[in-house]
């Protein structure tokens, strides 16, 4: 009993933690086609207050990807590229899950279930313009 205890006070510490964080994100995407035949997009983000231990995934769409720590700052970096016509302007959105939250996200989609009772770290959003012919 008093190890369940214990195990619920630490989750509810962990969680608190956690909501006492924030983001702070800058994104870049292309905007010229001439550059390139992808449409690349790349967010660096750091955490204020408690940092992330472990493995950082992102999920865009349905896409995993795992996200890198720069070692000499407390930033993270994710990116990903799609086809030019596949990335449509708009606004995409960023989940961050640690690798627990991440794990429990592919057992609720293995098992079928709401994918929507696991909560990210996490949201960030990358507005995408679009892009443009280049001129040549």
């Amino acid at each position: 009993m008093n190890s369940s205890l214990y195990s619920l006070a630490l989750c509810a510490a962990l969680i608190s933690v956690i909501a006492a964080s924030s983001v702070t994100s800058s994104s870049y995407t292309t905007s010229d086609d001439a550059s390139s035949r992808r449409t690349l997009f790349i967010s660096t983000f750091e955490f204020t207050g408690e940092q992330p231990r472990g493995t950082l995934y992102a999920v865009v769409g349905d896409k995993s990807l795992i996200a890198a720590k720069n070692p000499e700052t407390k930033s993270f970096q994710v990116s990903w590229s799609e086809e030019h016509k596949l990335a449509g302007a708009g606004t995409y959105t960023v989940q961050l899950y640690s690798e627990e939250g991440h794990a429990a996200l592919r057992k609720a989609k293995r098992d079928g279930q709401s994918a929507e009772d696991v909560k990210p770290l996490a949201t960030l959003s990358i507005d995408h313009n679009g892009v443009t012919r280049g001129r040549g």
